[in-house]
Parts: C-alpha cells; structure tokens; sequence
C-alpha cells in the first residue's frame, strides 16, 4: 500500500510540474515573465476600482447601444484575447458580458491558486507517504492526493482558457466580481458580499486600496438587492454579519455593525426556509428561543423581528422552501479547491 501511495503522488507531483512546464514555455501567447510575478508585487501598477472602470468604459463606448446586445464570444475562447471587450461591455451594462467576466476571472484566478499551492502540497504528500500506514493516515493521505488530482485536472481543463493570464489580470477579479453583483449575479452578489480578505490581498488589494472603499459603498445594497430577489444564501450571510460572526478576514460585519434583533429576524427567516419535520419541530421551536435568549432579546424585539422575518419571506421568497442552500457561507466563493 505504501509503495503504491507512493508511485500516485509520485505521478501526481511530477504531472503538476509538466503542466506548469508546459504552460510556462508552449502556452501560445503566454508572456512567462509575467505568469510567475507574486500577485500584489510592485511590478502591477493598474488601480482597479470600479468607478475607474466606469469612466473608461463609458468612454470607450459612448453611443454604441448595439455593443451591449451583440453575442458572447464562444465558451472557452481564451481570456486574453477578450479580456478588454468583456470589460468595455461589463460596465456599461452589458449583465451576459459581467457575468461571463467573473465566470472566466474566477476560473483563472483558480488556476492560479492551484500552480502556486500544488507542487509544494504534493511535495509534502510525497514526504509523508512513507511514514505509519493507519487506516486513519491512509485515508487522509487518499484525500489529499484526491484534492491534488483535482487540482491537476481543473489546471488541465483550463490552461488554454487561462493562456497569457497574469496576476494583474487575476487582479480585474474583485471588480469584476461587483459589477455583476450589480447587475443580478446571485452567485457574483454572495461572493462578493462574503468579500474574504486574504483572498483580495492574494489577488492585490495592497495596491488597489479603492477596492475597500467601493466595498463600503456597495455591499450592503448588494446584499438587501440578494435578498429581495430570493437568495437564501445571502439570508445566511447576513444573519451571521449581524451577529457579528465569521472572522476578522471578513468585511460584511464592519458594514453591517452588530444588530442581533436584525440576526434574530434573519434566523427566523432561515427556519421558515427550512422547516423542520412534525418530529423535530419542537427542536426548531426551542433553538430559536435559545437563540433569543442567548442575544438578550426583549419580547417587544422578538415580535418585530419575526414579523419582519415574515414579511420577507412572504414578499421576497413567495413562502418557498431553500432546502438545499448550505449553511456553510465560506462556499459562497470557490477560488481553491481541496
């Protein structure tokens, strides 16, 4: 079993590093000088806010109403090649082109993850492979090499989509990913909102410091916009900001404050989404009176709170159910794959 363990993570480093060989010297077009500049470097100069974006954008297409409704380029067309016309089109309205933006942004900012985290995680498989054979170890080591292996295949899948892509490419992803929150992304409006800063600083926000200021300006509009259109996720969300929740890497908190009558209304929110069965709802009944008490919230609290939570769930939900929405609000943005 060792031996065996060891020839995959063998196999699999040494087929990451082809991959990273390959597209360092034959992806056409790609500028290799840049591929391997750390994001955030003093080398990416480019301020990225969206109102720059704008002004440039509107400039560019002045006039040109036919732009925003001409079609897409085809699936898989490599990003650098349109990057600039996504984005002329993004801000001026153009919702396809936004949400294409993100989608393909996202995808390399993936891949740029992956080169930079994966051969020192197979490195270090390798290096552990020949230690205690546990079935404990065993299985933990089969899911790291399963988590490389997906990493190996999404790079593979993606290398010509991502041919020439650099990190100040990499960096138009945090405006990007507002502008089609803007304009009706739900998965674009939760990423964003989720805004992680480990994350923006991966991907420069040292040098793009407006990003911050364009976040205050817009993500608890962007986020009321989720809710109002049915996003169960970003319901989640915000229960948890106001409660004060997720980490100090989070911003949604600082922008929302800590209003647990607000939290309140938006756990009663969730459950009336999530119903529980004739069998349990005794224990749905009971946590959310625990969860009353436990923010000290006053009788006169609890009864605008849940009529609130009605409201809502009636005008914005239709009284549906959101059965199915993890309550996991990290997966709001999947730009690392394990």
């Amino acid at each position: 079993m060792r031996r065996t363990m060891t020839w995959i993570a063998t196999a699999l480093l040494m087929a990451f590093l082809a991959v990273g060989f390959i597209r360092q010297h034959w992806a056409p077009g790609e500028d290799t000088k840049r591929i391997v500049r750390p994001f955030g470097s003093e080398n990416s100069q480019e301020k990225f806010s969206v109102r720059d974006h704008v002004d440039l954008a509107t400039a560019a297409n002045a006039g040109n109403k036919a732009g925003v409704a001409k079609p897409l380029p085809p699936p898989g067309t490599p990003l650098k090649q349109i990057l600039s016309d996504l984005e002329s089109r993004a801000y001026v309205g153009d919702a396809q082109a936004a949400s294409r933006l993100y989608d393909d942004l996202g995808k390399c900012a993936r891949v740029h993850i992956a080169n930079r985290t994966t051969p020192a995680n197979s490195a270090q498989v390798l290096s552990e492979v020949g230690g205690p054979n546990s079935p404990a170890a065993t299985q933990a080591t089969d899911a790291r090499l399963d988590g490389i292996q997906r990493n190996l295949d999404f790079t593979r899948a993606n290398a010509a989509l991502c041919a020439g892509i650099d990190a100040s490419d990499v960096a138009h992803l945090v405006p990007a990913t507002l502008q089609a929150a803007r304009l009706g992304n739900t998965q674009a409006a939760d990423c964003y909102v989720m805004a992680d800063l480990n994350t923006w600083f991966n991907l420069g926000l040292s040098d793009n410091p407006q990003w911050m200021n364009d976040y205050k300006e817009n993500a608890l509009d962007i986020a009321k916009s989720a809710v109002q259109g049915g996003d169960w996720a970003m319901v989640n969300e915000l229960d948890w900001a106001y409660r004060g929740g997720f980490s100090a890497h989070n911003l949604l908190p600082q922008v929302t404050g800590l209003n647990l009558a607000q939290a309140y209304a938006y756990e009663k929110l969730w459950a009336l989404g999530h119903p529980a069965d004739a069998a349990h709802a005794n224990v749905q009944t009971q946590y959310l009176a625990n969860y009353a008490a436990q923010m000290k919230l006053s009788q006169t609290d609890i009864q605008a709170a849940e009529a609130q939570a009605q409201d809502m769930y009636q005008k914005y939900f239709n009284s549906t159910s959101g059965q199915g929405v993890p309550r996991n609000t990290l997966q709001a943005c999947q730009l690392s794959l394990h």
